[in-house]
């Protein structure tokens, strides 16, 4: 039994609306009221929890254990139960937040709340997010059913065809290339994106993962006679029509909603009589006999229960729960699992090679981008827009940012001449602030710049044998400080494009003033390699793409999974989310997720009819 969400999803626009546009005393505060709903859920389970007796009821059987309900583990309850498998899935959070489904309240509402987040943060680092979080980075990741999908900003991004053909290059198995996996991505998307009218057959129409487009893009045009001039492509880059430049950014939203990995797979199945789901369910361990995985210890509630799996059980928790799991239970470096007295069932390189897209926005004091004399953007509490969204879903109220995404892109430095794998990923926003006291609005623009293939990898680590305790996370980013000088390159590429066009300089364009601390404190000339240098570690973070802590490879001497994402050393249990795909992939790794598990229920489901 479960509180109808789309019935509060429709109570949520109403409530969002009336908390950006009230006036005065007593103001709706979004936050709070997002925090209301998630103690009110997790109540809510409670008292059904116990009602039901299942306190009592303390280890059940199924054919499949699915611990994790993000994109993977969605996907994956949906196609194995639909299968006429009893499944049971287990999430360490509840239902989403409609509040978050309402793409406008992100900003607003998760990065004061953190709601549905693992509220992780990473060891100091030394090199990286050092202005504002002291060495300490954020690293948000979904708690809730639907993951990350949840709580991210929804961009649609297949990445590129060469991420795919290293995994299949990495564990010599051909069946993870490009060419094998494209026909999956077709077949599960929905796409009516920037690029519907010319689709050309490079995306699918019927699958159940909807791919929509914003409409608020103001500045667009500038930006792409900006691009066309420095010779810069613009195209399709999802498509595959080009894999260099720049694309509209397309979004997973559904008339004006986020179209998260729950709405997708797992709420259209919640009412099948073989698929248990079970909220707020922390697995503590997996239990064996040998090593042979036969079930899981989880807490709901307080109470410690047990489920049993006939076939499998699949772990799907995400890169830093997946390999905190396999760890606590025994899977994992042998000399970590001896510094903490854990008993080695099977030595394996369990949370290394942790890979992540470090960036950060390209601005000045103040947080200015460049301005320009020009106006693109509009006041947004004009009541027509408000309309607007409510009765269709279209304007600004349907995009993530307050600040519009205009283009995203993909650009090389001068260490790397591969066009079709370039390793930095642009993102170009808008930025409209009215500023009062008879001043006049004020119009920027700006970028961010994320390296997407890092030469150095980080690591998850246990901090003790208590489940409760959050893992140790070490991006260890720029060891290697090439890895600045990459992003460097892209941003003087950038620069280029805003300064030396004709495009903006009609619109009147000028450079913000310079970050205080490294032009003055460190006495970095402004502009110059060194003053990046200086602003890349202070403002370099993470952009919550976490891959590779599981990796799927070869032999267990470089992985932790086969290519058929089963772990060595151990029968029936896989790992399938992020953290087997071998390296980070060219951009926002959802729908590489996506293709990794409908890969993985293929395999998963072709075992089990060849027991048979």
């Amino acid at each position: 039994m479960a509180i109808p969400l789309g019935f509060l999803s429709r109570l949520a626009i109403p409530l969002v609306v009336a908390a950006l546009y009230w006036n005065g005393p007593g103001e709706i505060d979004l936050g709070q009221q997002a925090q209301i709903f998630e103690s009110t859920m997790r109540l809510a389970d409670q008292v059904l929890f116990e009602a039901q007796n299942e306190v009592n009821s303390t280890s059940q059987t199924f054919d499949y254990i699915i611990v994790g309900a993000g994109t993977a583990g969605s996907l994956l309850a949906n196609l194995l139960s639909e299968a006429n498998n009893s499944v049971i899935l287990l999430e360490a959070g509840g239902d989403p937040n409609p509040i978050l489904d309402i793409p406008y309240a992100h900003a607003d509402v998760f990065w004061r709340t953190r709601i549905m987040d693992w509220n992780y943060t990473t060891v100091k680092q030394n090199r990286s997010c050092l202005y504002k979080f002291d060495g300490n980075c954020w690293w948000p990741r979904g708690k809730a059913l639907g993951g990350t999908t949840s709580i991210n900003v929804g961009v649609y991004n297949r990445c590129l065809r060469k991420d795919y053909d290293s995994w299949a290059n990495f564990t010599g198995d051909s069946s993870w290339s490009w060419e094998n996996l494209k026909g999956i991505l077709n077949d599960i998307e929905d796409y009516h994106g920037a690029y519907e009218d010319d689709n050309n057959g490079n995306h699918g129409q019927n699958g159940e993962v909807y791919v929509g487009k914003v409409d608020y893009l103001p500045g667009l045009e500038v930006l792409k006679e900006a691009l066309t001039e420095k010779g810069i492509p613009i195209g399709d880059l999802d498509g595959g029509e080009i894999q260099y430049g720049f694309s509209t950014v397309d979004y997973n939203i559904k008339d004006g909603m986020r179209w998260s990995s729950y709405k997708s797979h797992l709420e259209p199945a919640l009412s099948r009589s073989n698929l248990v789901v079970e909220r707020y369910a922390t697995a503590h361990k997996i239990l064996f006999n040998g090593t042979q995985a036969i079930g899981v210890e989880y807490e709901r509630h307080g109470s410690m229960l047990e489920a049993f799996a006939r076939k499998e059980i699949i772990v799907s928790a995400g890169a830093v729960e997946s390999p905190k799991l396999l760890l606590l239970s025994g899977i994992g470096p042998k000399d970590h699992l001896d510094s903490l007295n854990i008993s080695t069932l099977v030595d394996l390189p369990v949370g290394k090679y942790l890979q992540e897209h470090p960036g950060m926005d390209i601005l000045g004091k103040d947080n200015v981008g460049f301005v320009l004399n020009t106006t693109f953007g509009m006041n947004l509490k004009d009541p027509e827009l408000v309309m607007q969204f409510i009765e269709n879903g279209t304007g600004p109220f349907n995009s993530y940012s307050r600040n519009p995404r205009l283009m995203k892109g993909y650009l090389n430095s001068s260490f790397n001449s591969d066009k079709d794998w370039p390793e930095n990923y642009i993102f170009v926003y808008e930025k409209f602030t009215e500023r009062g006291d008879g001043l006049p609005p004020q119009e920027e623009v700006y970028f961010t710049v994320e390296l997407m293939r890092s030469t150095t990898t980080g690591s998850v680590k246990l901090a003790s044998t208590d489940p409760h305790d959050k893992p140790l996370i070490d991006p260890n980013f720029f060891e290697d400080p090439t890895d600045i000088d990459r992003m460097i390159d892209a941003i003087e590429v950038m620069l280029d494009v805003f300064f030396n066009s004709t495009a903006y300089q009609q619109q009147g364009i000028t450079m913000f003033e310079p970050f205080e601390l490294c032009s003055v404190e460190e006495g970095h000339l402004f502009l110059s390699r060194e003053y990046w240098r200086c602003y890349i570690h202070q403002f370099g973070d993470p952009h919550f793409h976490t891959t590779s802590t599981c990796r799927m490879g070869p032999g267990p001497e470089v992985a932790v999974v086969d290519s058929m994402l089963r772990v060595f050393g151990t029968q029936n249990l896989r790992v399938v989310d992020s953290s087997v795909i071998p390296f980070a992939p060219t951009g926002n790794p959802n729908m590489p997720i996506v293709a990794v598990a409908q890969r993985a229920a293929q395999l998963i489901l072709n075992d089990d009819s060849d027991l048979k």
